[in-house]
């Protein structure tokens, strides 16, 4: 970088912070030797190295990690609780850099003496800190790199390990910090969400790693081949909530997946993410994929609201069936008509809607119903001539039409207006 570039953002310190680069060793041109020195360096600071292999290890062997749950303490030590004061309270960047200096021999004191709760006040501080535009990029960066100096391997599985417990209060405590320290959690965390047992504890570890974002993408999707369905089913669901469309080759794979459940959960991910390769994935599958995915591909492609899905929904919805087996399909692609608002819907809709049905009348029916509600979500006039004809007849059908043809003219007048 240009040294005037590094002074402006504040020194090689804050830039280091801001990039999470803790050490740096100059002329060494061996990735293995320096490989070697962090490994050294963090097994000093640490007393003890915990790989993920480590921690899968000890759930399995013990049914969980041996720390305990974490308890978040309003108030700080005092020493701590001064430092943090002092840091708050300081406008001169190298001040703040001395005293950030200060709070992290203090959090190495309380972590050498295992007292991992009186850690988080000072966490949840630099976080802010961190992500505070009113202070300076210097004290900024100074904060971040405290942060990362402070929390440790034996720290983030003590912060996982809080996220197990069934406590509302704590998670919604850890997620920032989570969010905040990004990739280094991410490999524990997918280890433990692998061997969770309950509900509860796939939910929260789940919640932070969609908390984590797209720095957690690239480990998820590496999991999408592991031999266990549900690990895949919760992999794919926290890929589609974090949205990065850089995994949807790997969930489009899924859709091939033995389970149907991991199958499904791939669609809903697809459907959260979006984008045309997304949409054409699950195009396929509604085209012409398993019977039992279908329904979940329209549902998707309505949330969608998918343009180029309005020609497959409306071959669904007008295909011949005259027993009405493909009931359910049909009403799900008929809702998804209706989310994606296009007139270009009116003709199959209007179809269906003028057809006479003498077996499984009642279906036919139930089916007509939904697509009069749909109509009166479009509010396109030339609908209100079919909607009326049929609301002359009376009838749970015939009061749906009426209702559907006051709702077109109600529409009609708020645009006139």
């Amino acid at each position: 970088m240009d040294p005037q570039e590094i002074q402006s953002g504040g020194g090689v310190e804050v830039l280091m912070g801001q990039r999470r680069i803790a050490t740096i060793w100059a002329n060494e041109l061996d990735l293995s030797v320096i490989l070697q020195k962090r490994k050294e360096l963090e097994a000093a600071a640490s007393g003890s190295e915990l790989s993920v292999a480590t921690a899968v290890s000890q759930v399995s062997e013990s049914g969980g990690l041996t720390a305990a749950m974490p308890v978040v303490h309003e108030q700080a030590p005092p020493e701590l609780a001064d430092i943090i004061a002092r840091m708050e309270q300081e406008d001169d960047n190298e001040k703040y850099r001395q005293l950030a200096r200060s709070l992290v021999d203090c959090c190495e004191v309380l972590r050498s003496a295992g007292d991992y709760e009186s850690l988080f006040p000072a966490l949840s501080f630099l976080v802010r800190q961190g992500n505070d535009e009113g202070i300076s990029v210097g004290r900024r960066g100074y904060a971040l790199l405290a942060l990362d100096q402070v929390a440790d391997e034996q720290v983030i599985e003590y912060l996982v390990q809080g996220l197990v417990e069934k406590n509302t209060e704590v998670k919604e405590q850890l997620h920032p910090i989570f969010r905040q320290l990004g990739a280094k959690t991410v490999p524990l965390l997918v280890a433990r969400l692998a061997v969770a047992e309950s509900k509860v504890a796939r939910k929260n570890l789940s919640a932070a790693l969609v908390a984590v974002g797209e720095e957690a993408v690239a480990s998820l999707a590496g999991q999408l081949t592991d031999e266990r369905w549900y690990v895949v089913r919760n992999v794919a669901a926290i890929l589609g909530e974090i949205g990065d469309v850089t995994c949807v080759g790997q969930l489009a794979q899924c859709l091939a997946h033995e389970d149907e459940r991991v199958c499904k959960e791939a669609l809903r991910s697809l459907g959260r993410i979006g984008g045309h390769e997304a949409e054409a994935e699950i195009l396929r599958v509604l085209g012409a994929g398993e019977p039992g995915l279908k329904r979940q591909a329209a549902i998707s492609l309505g949330l969608m609201r998918s343009e180029a899905s309005i020609a497959t929904l409306c071959a669904v919805v007008g295909r011949r069936d005259i027993f009405l087996r493909s009931f359910q399909l049909k009403m799900d692609a008929i809702q998804a008509l209706g989310r994606i608002g296009s007139v270009r819907a009116l003709p199959c809709l209007v179809g269906i809607l003028q057809q006479r049905h003498w077996l499984a009348s009642r279906r036919w029916r139930e089916l007509k119903v939904a697509v009069a509600v749909v109509l009166g979500q479009l509010g396109d006039a030339t609908t209100l001539f079919p909607l009326l004809a049929l609301a002359a007849r009376g009838g749970r059908l015939g009061q749906a039409c009426a209702d559907a043809a006051e709702s077109v003219r109600m529409r009609l007048d708020n645009r006139r207006e």
